[in-house]
């Protein structure tokens, strides 16, 4: 009987078969197929060292012989679309490798949990590490931080179109159109209900971008930390890697102000030297400045040639 979920022995072992055919179906090898399961349902850990697949993905998956979404389309995420609008959570990324203490899930009644707590009993999150009274959460597989992203996209920002968004702004950055990026993002922007979110500031549009960014899987770190200060975000390609700072103005009126603000917090702390001292990298920095009156974006660019490691 499956009480909690799947070990990855049980898995190979009682799924064997299984696991051979979707293989086949897939056109890859066994050893390719199971690292693939284990990075996108595996994950779920109670103690923060057993490691478990949800049973309902990981079986629909085998049944189908198709890698899907099954965790956000087994289930309507009303109840946490509520949660979230109310607690004014904006960013799911601020919870990864989140610590709390362990009794943090105490709470009995989970629609007055802590954020954190909530995530947690609603299956959203789960134990990445457990040393003595401190725990350390996080998503625990690829499958739910895309469903995570997707609800955030879907059902809390509303954004129309955002896989289709999300491939031409992968497209764009491939091709180093930063000014098309800016503007695919805009129309995104156009579709949000902004009375929905009446504190909006120079976080809220960066996060938005950060989840269209991942949701098309295109990899991308925010904060990111250097020698000389901390980069708002970071997108790296095959060959290139685009450095942006982010920045709010009020009104028209404060655009160019902020946009100077942003290039030399650019030029000042070298974060095209910085990015581009390991490898052969193109290094495109831009600072996006997000008008909140006219709910849209502008953009300027830089462009370094190759830095030679």
């Amino acid at each position: 009987m499956i009480l909690l979920g799947i070990t990855q022995h049980e898995l190979e072992i009682y799924f064997s078969e299984w696991i051979n055919n979707s293989s086949e179906r897939m056109n890859i090898t066994r050893e390719a197929l199971l690292y693939r399961l284990k990075d996108y349902y595996d994950g779920f850990s109670f103690d923060g060292v057993t490691r478990l697949y949800n049973p309902f993905s990981i079986m629909q998956c085998l049944a189908k012989g198709k890698l899907g979404n099954y965790w956000y389309v087994s289930g309507s995420p009303t109840f946490i679309v509520k949660y979230m609008k109310k607690n004014a959570i904006q960013d799911p990324e601020e919870y990864r490798h989140f610590k709390v203490s362990a009794d943090f899930s105490d709470t009995q009644e989970i629609e007055y949990a802590e954020p954190e707590s909530f995530l947690y009993q609603s299956g959203y999150l789960t134990i990445e590490k457990w040393v003595d009274d401190e725990i350390t959460l996080d998503y625990p597989n690829e499958e739910v931080r895309k469903s995570i992203l997707r609800m955030y996209l879907d059902e809390i920002y509303r954004v129309k179109r955002y896989m289709t968004l999300g491939s031409q702004i992968w497209e764009a950055l491939s091709e180093g159109n930063i000014d098309e990026v800016a503007e695919l993002y805009n129309s995104a922007l156009a579709g949000v209900p902004y009375d929905d979110f009446p504190n909006r500031n120079e976080f809220w549009y960066r996060s938005l971008f950060l989840m269209l960014l991942r949701g098309a899987g295109i990899i991308s770190y925010a904060e990111v930390h250097t020698y000389k200060g901390r980069a708002d975000l970071v997108i790296q390609l095959k060959s290139r890697i685009i450095v942006l700072e982010f920045k709010f103005a009020k009104n028209k009126f404060e655009v160019e102000k902020k946009m100077s603000e942003g290039q030399a917090q650019i030029a000042d702390r070298e974060y095209a030297k910085s990015y581009g001292a390991e490898k052969n990298f193109e290094i495109l920095t831009a600072v996006l400045v997000a008008n909140d009156e006219e709910r849209c974006v502008k953009i300027w660019l830089k462009i370094t040639s190759l830095v030679v490691s």
